[in-house]
């Protein structure tokens, strides 16, 4: 099956556009001595009391450039969201919803298997004290018994 990725970056122009905003741009960089890349993406938006306002965020990466990009767009995403106050509807949503309403039932599942098991570890303990404890009395008897039986032989022995 094919996959088909859509890039942040893809998402924001999209973004942009539906708000009636200019599209961003991106400033690529990397540290001379290091693999690191900078990727610090511009964009603007308005606010209702200032005015147009730039907006400027900055993705890092140790792996190339297009994941620097990818970070980047992500924040600006977020940015813009918490600022205009929309939700981006992902399709995969409701398996999403699905699968953490899933994980929640098998989390409480797995408490309460966990409680049975502490309870059920609580009795098998008491069980093996009273065990050492009957162990215990039984070698008590056992010595008892013994003794009176080699008790007994001697006054047999000298009886005879």
């Amino acid at each position: 099956m094919a996959e088909i990725r859509i890039t942040y970056d893809t998402i924001l122009s999209l973004i942009l556009g539906h708000l009636g905003l200019p599209q961003h741009f991106y400033k690529i960089t990397q540290h001379p001595h290091t693999k690191i890349f900078k990727a610090t993406l511009y964009y603007s938006y308005n606010d209702s009391t200032v005015g147009k306002i730039e907006g400027e965020t900055v993705g890092f990466s140790l792996k190339d450039d297009n994941y620097a990009r990818e970070v980047a767009a992500q924040h600006a995403i977020e940015s813009l969201k918490c600022h205009y106050g929309f939700n981006i509807f992902d399709y995969n949503r409701p398996k999403l919803d699905e699968a953490t309403q899933l994980i929640g039932t098998m989390n409480s599942t797995i408490n309460n298997k966990d409680s049975q098991i502490m309870d059920l570890t609580d009795k098998w303990m008491r069980v093996e004290k009273k065990n050492k404890e009957f162990k215990r009395t039984l070698l008590k008897i056992s010595t008892l018994v013994g003794s009176s039986m080699i008790g007994r032989k001697r006054l047999l022995n000298m009886k005879e």
